[in-house]
């Protein structure tokens, strides 16, 4: 809060008069990079419920429809959405951050997870879920930008992957994720 209002040239006691506290900065803060991130995959799944039609959607459609909004908006070097993927990558992982997510994510995650329902009808609820987490944590990791692939790689000064790269492996990634909870479920 001290920081805000050195930036704003006002006294602390001021941002918490005019912008409330601490817990309502934050939740405005997250809130407002969400609501981008939930209309943009909102508006992917209905691309793809339109071309669809009435049939369940491929699993690499949904997938992607999930995650490239986030994946793209990490990947444009604004400094703000990969800090939003840092800190989603946290309150994830953070029984703190629990409540953060689901005013947040839920509500876009339940219809998303509609889908793959419709899509993978024969995949228990459960591992439908686990599913649809494993495929957040795989995004989350990938956009985080922690330089982490990098140093594994070899190469610390490397540049960022473009989206279009990273979806490339993602997407398949995660469709196998989900084709292997799908035969661990049958028996197969």
């Amino acid at each position: 809060t001290r920081e805000i209002a050195a930036c704003a040239d006002v006294q602390a006691a001021m941002v918490g008069y005019h912008v409330g506290s601490k817990q309502e900065i934050f939740d405005e803060v997250v809130g407002r990079r969400a609501a981008v991130l939930n209309a943009a995959r909102a508006s992917a799944l209905a691309e793809a419920r339109a071309a669809g039609g009435d049939h369940p959607l491929p699993i690499e459609m949904l997938i992607r429809a999930y995650v490239a909004p986030f994946v793209e908006a990490t990947s444009h070097g604004d400094v703000g959405w990969r800090n939003f993927a840092a800190l989603m990558g946290r309150l994830a992982n953070s029984p703190r951050g629990a409540e953060v997510i689901a005013k947040n994510a839920d509500g876009i995650a339940r219809v998303y997870l509609e889908e793959f329902a419709r899509a993978l009808p024969d995949l228990p609820r459960d591992r439908l879920v686990d599913g649809f987490l494993y495929m957040v944590s795989a995004m989350l990791f990938v956009c985080a930008g922690t330089g982490r692939w990098e140093r594994l790689h070899g190469q610390p000064s490397a540049s960022p992957r473009e989206p279009q790269e990273v979806l490339a492996h993602l997407v398949p990634f995660v469709v196998g994720g989900f084709r292997a909870l799908r035969a661990t479920t049958s028996g197969v």
